[in-house]
């Protein structure tokens, strides 16, 4: 291992939440992240982001976008590398942390031949990444730090056969970043040591989202950003907008496999004409749309600290959303916006109407954000690697 000293920290990030030249925007907020440390802070860094092996197959399948991804490229000059590791999809995933391990070893080490030695690993999501940086570390004879993200501690604990590991990872990592408060309340509950759990919200760019005027006589225009998955609570957002005065409509960026059970929830309502499926939208299509909203709803039945509401107080948005996670650390009720207990269709709804007929002050919204850029998250974390490698 390198000595520090003075000089700039030398780091493997190692994710499989990462932007690839098949899915720019995949896993954004660790890249954001890690790329805003990496310009201020970093001697060196590369990223191993690991890839399920999957053959390439004359048919297509929702698998296939693994094939295609290539085994090495550059982001901003940085390395970055894709090995493969067995997966079997749906039944694989006691062996997967284990597998993501033993199929990255190699890179790591050529990496750590060819690029000079590294101070740490550090890794984002508890299981698999977080469970295999661990083993990686070990192997390496580096630290790691683990940070979680919402759905590793929240869900896989009580996984039959993962929540073991994720409770080794938590606890045999060297520290802990924690995107929100009850995350790190989560971690130690599985058995972390609360002081090397350190809670860093996620950042976002000022530059690039900020208040706009809407287009006038436009009419009021929700909005809603996130995977559509079953744990989003999409079809609590639909519910609540079928009691709404008729004139407000509802846009949905995002995709997954609940759109269809959405999209037929939607006309069975009756809100074919009120409600969009805009699908994936590009991440620098974004300010665009925060632009032109009235609202941002999110309905999460759990949630870490989701960058989407990030975004929407820092265009100046009002947020109506579930009381889970980092999200009332950052919405006050009738200043940035309103909260509800998640599950509910009808309390959505009225804080929908709430929300709708209160007077709001973007720059007042924009204002809950001061002190969290990127360069401010990237000075937090470099605070936390310094403390490791340190130690």
């Amino acid at each position: 291992m390198t000595a520090a000293g003075d000089g700039g920290l030398r780091v493997l990030t190692f994710t499989s939440l990462f932007p690839n030249a098949v899915q720019p925007d995949f896993g954004g907020f660790v890249a954001r992240r890690m790329g805003a440390w990496a310009e201020r802070y970093a001697e060196g860094w590369a990223v191993v982001t690991p890839v399920p092996l999957f053959p390439r197959l004359p048919w297509k399948t929702k698998w296939d976008v693994f094939s295609r991804i290539p085994r090495e490229e550059r982001r901003n000059g940085w390395r970055i590398c894709h090995p493969r590791y067995f997966m079997v999809p749906g039944v694989g995933g006691f062996f997967q942390g284990d597998s993501m391990a033993r199929g990255a070893v190699g890179v790591a080490e050529r990496l750590w031949r060819e690029e000079g030695p590294f101070d740490l690993i550090d890794a984002h999501f508890v299981y698999p990444d977080g469970y295999a940086a661990v083993k990686l570390g070990r192997r390496l004879g580096v630290p790691v730090v683990v940070s979680a993200r919402g759905t590793d501690v929240n869900l896989y604990p009580d996984l039959r056969g993962i929540g073991g590991k994720v409770r080794w990872a938590v606890r045999h990592a060297d520290a802990l970043i924690a995107v929100s408060q009850e995350l790190k309340d989560r971690m130690v509950a599985l058995g972390a040591d609360s002081m090397r759990v350190h809670v860093i919200p996620n950042g976002v760019d000022l530059g690039r989202f900020s208040p706009r005027e809407r287009p006038r006589g436009s009419r009021h225009r929700l909005l809603t950003v996130c995977n559509l998955v079953p744990g989003k609570g999409v079809d609590v957002v639909i519910r609540a907008v079928a009691g709404l005065e008729p004139e407000a409509e509802l846009w949905v960026a995002g995709d997954g496999p609940e759109r269809p059970h959405l999209e037929a929830l939607a006309r069975g309502l009756g809100l074919e004409a009120r409600v969009r499926f805009l699908g994936r939208v590009p991440h620098e299509e974004m300010p665009r749309l925060y632009a032109e909203a009235s609202l941002f709803c999110l309905a999460s039945r759990a949630e870490g600290c989701p960058n989407v509401v990030l975004e929407a107080l820092a265009s100046g948005v009002p947020v109506v959303a579930t009381r889970v996670g980092g999200i009332p650390e950052w919405v006050e009720e009738g200043r940035t916006g309103f909260l509800v207990e998640p599950g509910d269709p009808e309390a959505f709804r009225g804080a929908l109407s709430r929300a709708l007929a209160h007077p709001w002050d973007p720059a007042a919204i924009r204002a809950a954000l001061r002190g969290r850029t990127w360069q401010d998250v990237a000075e937090a974390v470099e605070a936390v690697f310094r403390g490791v490698v340190g130690a």
